[in-house]
């Protein structure tokens, strides 16, 4: 009983501003007329920007999902999709990005093969492969969405 009364306590402190943010965010993109499509490619370019600031890709959707899920819902655009368009653009750029855990040994393997290799050239190199990847991946899903294939077990568009 002490539990439950501690976490309905708790549940009362919380500031729900997430739920806030998604319902101005919603507001917004409503007020432009900007359509499910245009939101999930915004979505998808945010994301790929914020993923030069934060690494982590569990870290940057738990900083969206609280406000881009509902957002995206209020307008319409289901959860899945929502989540397919952020995995297009985190994983399409982690390589561009010095902040993934990762990069320090695709570094130190690169320059295994060219002596000269720094930071800045070995972005240079990964840009055009993040770019297409990005642009394969989204067509792929924006076929996938528009074609109105579920994105996931037991989903219907």
């Amino acid at each position: 009983m002490r539990i439950r009364e501690h976490q309905r306590e708790i549940r009362h402190k919380w500031s729900e501003l997430g739920l806030v943010m998604a319902i101005h965010l919603a507001g917004i993109l409503q007020s432009f007329a900007i359509s499910g499509p245009v939101a999930l490619v915004a979505l998808m370019i945010f994301t790929a920007v914020l993923n030069l600031f934060i690494g982590s890709a569990s870290a940057k959707w738990g900083l969206l999902a609280p406000i881009v899920v509902p957002a995206f819902f209020l307008l319409g655009i289901e959860a899945e999709a929502v989540q397919g368009a952020y995995r297009v653009a985190d994983s399409s750029t982690n390589i561009i990005t010095p902040l993934m855990p990762y990069f320090p040994l695709v570094l130190a393997y690169g320059l295994k093969y060219e002596s000269t290799l720094s930071v800045g050239r070995l972005l240079t190199i990964m840009l055009p492969y993040a770019l297409a990847l990005f642009l394969i991946w989204g067509s792929l899903l924006a076929i996938w969405y528009g074609m109105g294939w579920p994105l996931g077990p037991s989903v219907s568009n």
